[in-house]
């Protein structure tokens, strides 16, 4: 069988705090050394934060207490379970990352501490957007999947040709994707999830390119995208199906 339709290059973009860097425990442990304030996973996120110390009658804000972390406990961070041995065994298979942050340009060397120290090896580039929404870098980068752990960001991005994976942890488990975006956007609990969910759409982005006689190239994500959502649940199944009996059988 000819081969053009398997993808010689897969990109995914991840964000960084709360995908691949879990910092709950340094921010409940920083709050309560500072400030004596007990902080639960609902409020350990930028809007909740101020909410909550503003109505303990404290001027602290988020990015403030944030720019201490950043100047010495990012490397405290944790990376979620599961996390690094199933990003170096896609990378291995041939997918490469990259860290799309909305983080402030001077907390670039936070962040590029911790991926050297724990991610140095599977991811191939940090890139730091501040207030701006992440799809044009997205786009600019050619990554077919995204994955955040915060809702407003992955609606910023819904009208670009990139499959979205809502990442649910601690700090979000209260944030429930609105039924509306259900179609758009896969929901992950863990990171064995992150990985089915990334061959599900590698498979079918194949399986697309093979029905169609397409070459499974990054000039062709927009074509491939818009042909995927035309079609509904049943319809892709039956796809992929047909595709997977192909390749059994070439």
């Amino acid at each position: 069988m000819d081969s053009k339709h398997i993808a010689k290059e897969f990109i995914i973009s991840l964000d960084f705090d709360g995908v691949v860097a879990e910092s709950i425990d340094v921010k409940k442990k920083c709050a309560k050394k500072w400030f004596g304030v007990n902080l639960s996973s609902r409020n350990t996120k930028e809007k909740a934060f101020n909410e909550f110390m503003k109505k303990l009658g404290k001027d602290i804000i988020y990015r403030e207490f944030m720019d201490r972390i950043n100047k010495g406990f990012v490397r405290e961070y944790k990376i979620p379970n599961k996390c690094l041995p199933i990003l170096t065994k896609l990378r291995n298979e041939g997918f490469k990352f990259v860290v799309i942050s909305s983080r402030k340009s001077h907390e670039y060397y936070a962040v590029l501490e911790f991926v050297k120290k724990h991610l140095n090896k599977v991811v191939d580039g940090i890139f730091i957007t501040e207030t701006r929404p992440k799809g044009k870098i997205i786009r600019k980068l050619k990554a077919r999947i995204h994955i955040d752990d915060d809702f407003k960001k992955l609606k910023q991005i819904v009208a670009y040709p990139v499959e979205l994976v809502y990442y649910r942890q601690p700090e979000n488990y209260h944030i429930d994707l609105p039924f509306s975006y259900r179609k758009r956007i896969y929901e992950a609990k863990n990171w064995e999830k992150i990985y089915q969910i990334i061959y599900y759409i590698k498979e079918l982005y194949e399986a697309i390119c093979w029905k169609n006689d397409w070459k499974n190239a990054d000039d062709m994500i927009n074509r491939i995208y818009s042909y995927k959502k035309k079609l509904n649940k049943r319809r892709l199944k039956k796809l992929l199906q047909e595709y997977k009996s192909s390749v059994a059988f070439s």
